[in-house]
């Protein structure tokens, strides 16, 4: 199983938002990322990267 650790890039630093995503959906210009026990965390904001060996997703601002 494949789980991702999404991360806001602020001032050039990685803010850890949520862990062991499994899922990403984009709702009204916000990704909506849903973890493994579905809870769901909505975040205003671009995507800067997705690393699938790292298992990160960046946003940005």
């Amino acid at each position: 199983m494949c789980l991702s650790t999404v991360y806001k890039l602020k001032d050039g630093e990685k803010e850890k938002i949520c862990e062991y995503v499994s899922g990403v959906r984009n709702s009204d210009g916000e990704f909506v990322f849903t973890d493994v026990m579905g809870e769901e965390k909505t975040v205003p904001g671009k995507l800067s990267s997705i690393d699938l060996i790292k298992n990160e997703i960046i946003i940005e601002d």
